[in-house]
C-alpha cells in the first residue's frame, strides 16, 4: 500500500541503530564517529547485494580552471589502486559475476557495486579502494586524459548534449552549473596529477560520504564490516554546505543563442531557472514539468506532435539540482517548423493557467510521478540509488513520504502561483541548433517572445510596471459589466457568472448543475468537442464553465489579438450548445467516475456528506456532484430545461486585461 507509511520511517532520519535490535525489512541509518554516514536495508528478493558509496562533491565544486576534474577522477579509480593494478578493480569484480561503474555529477559522485549476495565483502572493500586508494599514475592520467577529450567531442556531435551544455550558461550564468561536467578542452588538459590529489584531500572526506547497502545481506554483519574498512579514515578540512543559487534577476531575458551546424533537423530548448530540491516548491515543479511534457498524455506533447504535427518530438521536466533547478524543454523538427513552433510554443506559455489542466490530468500526473518512484524502487540497484538520494540530499528515510504527501496534495492555486512565479518570459532561456543553410536568428525568435508574451515589442516586464487603470462598473439591461483595464500583457481575461448553481434544480436533482456545465463546454451546435478544442487551441485561449452550489458561470482567458474570435465563441457556447448525447454520456460517466473517488477518500466522503447534513432545505444541502444513479439518470431535456432557467437569471460580466 503506497499510501502507509514505510517501515523507513520507524528509523528515523539520520538515527543511530543498534544492530542487534534491527527488524529486518526496515532500512537502518548509522553515523561512524568519523561522521560518514551508513543506509543498509535487508532485501532477500534476490541473491543479490548492491553497494553505493557518494561522495559529496562534483563539478559545482570545482574551481573553474580545474572544470572536469570529478570527472577525471572518476575515470582515473580504474585505472589502479594501492592494492590493484590497471584494470583489476573491474577484473576482480566481474570475475564473480558482478558489475561495477562510477557517475559524476554537478553535485555528487558515487561509485557502485553490484555482486552476487556471497560477495557483498568484496563490493565494500573494492568500493573503499577505488575512493581512498586511487593510484593516480601520471602516465595513466596523460593516457585517460584523451580518453575524456573523446568522450567530450562526441558530446559536440549528439544534439542533446550540445543544447544542454548551450543553455547552461544561459541559464545559470557565473555559476558553477554554468560549466559542464566534463570540462573543455584546455581544462581538462591542464590537470596535473598533483591538481588531482589535492582535489581528493580536499573533497573525499568521510564527513560528506554515504555508504548505501542493500540486499540479501546481514545488517549487523556489514555494519561491523563498514566499521573495520571506513571507520578509521579521517577527516583533514572541515566541510562548509553548498548555499543556493540565486534566481536571475527579473527584466534580463530573454536570452537566446542560435548555433549552425551539420544537422539535418532543428534542436531546440528552452528553459527557465527554478530553485533547488530543498525548495518547498519543488514537488510542485516536478508536477509542473510533467504536465507540460512528461510523457505522450502531456500538453505539449499533444499540442505540437499530434494537433498542429510541427515537432518530431518534445519533453519537458523540472530538474532540481542541490542548488537550483530548470524547468527544461526540448523539442526536434523539420527546419521548415522552427517558426511556427516557436511561435505556439510562446503564445502557449504566455497563455498558460493552471486552468488549462483538468482534475483528470492532475490526477494522471500525480499518479505517473507517484508510480515512477515505486517503479524505481523494483531492482536493487534502483533501490538503493533512490534510498541513496533521499539520505544523502533531503531529509533522511522520512524525505520520500514527505514526498508523496506534498504531491498529493499539489491543487490548481500552487500550480498557478509557480507559473506566474517562474514562468517568464524575462527569465527565459532558449539555445537552438540549425542546419548551417538556416534563416531564423536569435533576434527574430527573441522578437516573438517580446510581440507575444510582453507588454509591448522590444519591452521588458518589471515587476512594478503594469499599467492599471481604474475598474469601470456599468448596470446594462439589469445586468452588471465590470472593465478592470491592465495592458502589462496583451491579453485579457473574462468572467462570467450567474446566481443559481445547485439552488435552481428541482428537489431530486442533485448534480443536475454539474452535469450542465460539463456538457456546455464541450461542444456547440456548429462544433464538436474536437474542433472545439482546436479552435481554442489556434489561438492559444481556455475557456472553461463551472457550477457553484449558489453560482453558475464561465471564465475564458485568450490573446486580445483573438478577442473577437473569443466573445464570439462565448456568445455561441452560452446560446447555441451542442446537447450532444454522446458528450452527455462522457460527461455523466466522468461525474460518477469523481463521485467515487472522492468518496474513496475519508475527507472527501465526510465533505461529501456534510452539506446535506447541516443544509437541508436549501441549495447548499444537495449533492453536487449527485448520485449515480440519478446523474446517469438525466437526459438532454433536463440540461436544456435547467440551462433555460440559469441563463435567464441577471448576471455579471468581469473583463480585465487588454481589451477594446
Amino acid at each position: 500500500n503506497p499510501s502507509a507509511p514505510p517501515a523507513a520511517a520507524k528509523a528515523g532520519p539520520g538515527k543511530a541503530a543498534d544492530p542487534a535490535q534491527s527488524t529486518k525489512g526496515e532500512p537502518v541509518v548509522t553515523k561512524l564517529a568519523n561522521g560518514l554516514t551508513i543506509l543498509t536495508l535487508e532485501d532477500h528478493r534476490f541473491p543479490l547485494a548492491s553497494v553505493r558509496l557518494y561522495v559529496g562533491t562534483g563539478s559545482a565544486f570545482e574551481v573553474p580552471e580545474q572544470a572536469g576534474i570529478s570527472h577525471l577522477l572518476e575515470h582515473m579509480v580504474f585505472k589502479g589502486t594501492e592494492s590493484r593494478g590497471p584494470g583489476e578493480v573491474a577484473a576482480d569484480v566481474e570475475g564473480v559475476g558482478g558489475y561495477l561503474n562510477a557517475a559524476t555529477s554537478f553535485d555528487y559522485t558515487v561509485y557502485y557495486v553490484d555482486v552476487p549476495a556471497t560477495q557483498w565483502e568484496l563490493g565494500l572493500e573494492v568500493v573503499k579502494d577505488m575512493t581512498f586508494g586511487a593510484r593516480i599514475d601520471a602516465e595513466e592520467l596523460k593516457q585517460e586524459k584523451n580518453v575524456v577529450l573523446s568522450e567530450l567531442e562526441r558530446g559536440e556531435d549528439n544534439p542533446s548534449q550540445l543544447l544542454f551544455k548551450t543553455i547552461q550558461g544561459l541559464i545559470w550564468p557565473g555559476t558553477p552549473y554554468a560549466r559542464p561536467i566534463i570540462g573543455t578542452r584546455e581544462t581538462v588538459m591542464g590537470i596535473s596529477r598533483q591538481n588531482v590529489l589535492d582535489y581528493i584531500a580536499e573533497h573525499y572526506q568521510p564527513q560528506s560520504m554515504l555508504l548505501v547497502v542493500v540486499g540479501d545481506v546481514d545488517t549487523a554483519r556489514v555494519l561491523k564490516q563498514a566499521k573495520e574498512l571506513y571507520g578509521g579514515l579521517a577527516n583533514t578540512l572541515p566541510q562548509t554546505p553548498p548555499q543556493p543559487l540565486a534566481l536571475p534577476e527579473p527584466g534580463l531575458g530573454p536570452s537566446i543563442e542560435v548555433r549552425k551546424g551539420d544537422w539535418n533537423k532543428v534542436y531546440l530548448s528552452a528553459a527557465f531557472p527554478l530553485p533547488g530540491l530543498s525548495s518547498e516548491q519543488a514537488v510542485g515543479l516536478d508536477l509542473l514539468g510533467h504536465l507540460l511534457g512528461g510523457d505522450k498524455t502531456s500538453r505539449f506533447y499533444n499540442r505540437f506532435k499530434y494537433e498542429l504535427r510541427l515537432v518530431d518530438d518534445i519533453s519537458a521536466s523540472a530538474m532540481t539540482l542541490q542548488r537550483g533547478g530548470v524547468l527544461y524543454v526540448s523539442a526536434s523538427m523539420k527546419p521548415e517548423n522552427l517558426e511556427p513552433f516557436w511561435k505556439a510554443l510562446v503564445a502557449d506559455l504566455a497563455a498558460l493557467t493552471a486552468d488549462d489542466f483538468s482534475g483528470q490530468e492532475l490526477a494522471r500526473g500525480k499518479l505517473n510521478l507517484e508510480d515512477s518512484l515505486f517503479q524505481t524502487k523494483e531492482t536493487l540497484s534502483g533501490l538503493a540509488s533512490k534510498l541513496g538520494y533521499f539520505q544523502f540530499f533531503e531529509d533522511g528515510l522520512q524525505s520520500e513520504e514527505n514526498y508523496l504527501y506534498s504531491l498529493r496534495h499539489v491543487d490548481k492555486a500552487q500550480l498557478q502561483g509557480l507559473i506566474e512565479a517562474y514562468l517568464r518570459p524575462d527569465r527565459l532561456s532558449a539555445a537552438v541548433l540549425v542546419p548551417k543553410g538556416g534563416t531564423v536568428g536569435a533576434e527574430a525568435l527573441a522578437q516573438t517572445v517580446h510581440d507575444s508574451w510582453m507588454s509591448e515589442p522590444g519591452a521588458v516586464p518589471q515587476e512594478t510596471a503594469a499599467d492599471v487603470g481604474e475598474p469601470e462598473v456599468l448596470e446594462v439591461g439589469g445586468n452588471t459589466l465590470v472593465l478592470i483595464p491592465d495592458t502589462t500583457l496583451p491579453y485579457a481575461a473574462v468572467s462570467l457568472s450567474w446566481p443559481g448553481g445547485d439552488a435552481l434544480p428541482a428537489k431530486g436533482q442533485d448534480g443536475l448543475a454539474e452535469l450542465t456545465s460539463r456538457v456546455l463546454s464541450r461542444s456547440t451546435a456548429k462544433r464538436s468537442a474536437q474542433e472545439l478544442q482546436n479552435y481554442m487551441a489556434d489561438r492559444a485561449a481556455s475557456v472553461s464553465v463551472n457550477a457553484g452550489r449558489d453560482s453558475f458561470g464561465l471564465s475564458a482567458k485568450f490573446p486580445t489579438r483573438f478577442g473577437e474570435d473569443m466573445f464570439g465563441l462565448i456568445r455561441e457556447m452560452l446560446l447555441e450548445p451542442g446537447w450532444r448525447t454522446d458528450e452527455l454520456s462522457r460527461a455523466a460517466e466522468e461525474q460518477v467516475a469523481a463521485i467515487k473517488r472522492r468518496e474513496d477518500q475519508p475527507l472527501g466522503l465526510a465533505f461529501r456528506n456534510i452539506f446535506p447534513f447541516l443544509f437541508r432545505d436549501s441549495g447548499y444541502g444537495r449533492f453536487h456532484l449527485g448520485q449515480p444513479e440519478v446523474v446517469t439518470g438525466f437526459g438532454l431535456d433536463d440540461l436544456r430545461g435547467y440551462w433555460d432557467e440559469q441563463r435567464a437569471k441577471p448576471f455579471t460580466l468581469a473583463v480585465s486585461g487588454t481589451f477594446d
